[in-house]
């Protein structure tokens, strides 16, 4: 005897199957039960890592870092009267005391010093938007070299993005 079509219980199959699959999809994401034996064993949690401050910066995650300078930019920053009487060595320096001293707080003194010069870059006053929509920063920066007198003069930086991640305060023009 040849029995009917079984396309009806295949149906009713293949829709029990896909249900009991569905369901077992819809589990929580989060383990409620703690794992056993063999769980723990492979399961573990990584451990905590604790961040140091040391190396050459005191905090790391804390205070910004100085960007790299070139010769060209350091140029830029220091001021014409201070640029022609120094060398390249305090040029760079006094640039990269210059950077400090714009994020600094207003009247604080940065030092700066090399072999044949040193001096200070002191914010004459806060941080402000100019005219541009740039935020920018007067600094007064003072030089002495070995065999001269003390030189100042007052300078406008700029927050400049220059690309790949660096920013620089650039010369710009008061307001």
């Amino acid at each position: 005897m040849h029995r009917g079509n079984h396309s009806s219980n295949r149906l009713t199959l293949s829709a029990t199957l896909a249900l009991v699959l569905a369901l077992g999809a819809c589990a929580p994401s989060t383990r409620l039960d703690p794992p056993g034996f063999l769980g723990a064993l492979i399961d573990r949690p990584p451990p905590t890592t604790e961040v140091m401050a040391t190396g050459p910066y005191g905090n790391p995650l804390a205070e910004p870092v100085t960007p790299l300078l070139s010769t060209d930019i350091a140029d830029q920053i220091v001021g014409a009267p201070l640029r022609s009487s120094l060398s390249p060595e305090a040029r760079l320096s006094l640039a990269a005391a210059s950077q400090r001293a714009a994020s600094a707080v207003t009247g604080a003194t940065v030092q700066w010093q090399s072999a044949d010069a040193s001096g200070a870059v002191v914010p004459a006053r806060d941080a402000y938007r100019s005219h541009r929509g740039v935020i920018c920063r007067d600094l007064q920066q003072q030089a002495k070299t070995a065999d001269g007198p003390v030189t100042a003069d007052l300078v406008t930086l700029c927050h400049s993005y220059l690309g790949d991640g660096r920013v620089y305060w650039l010369p710009g023009s008061p307001d």
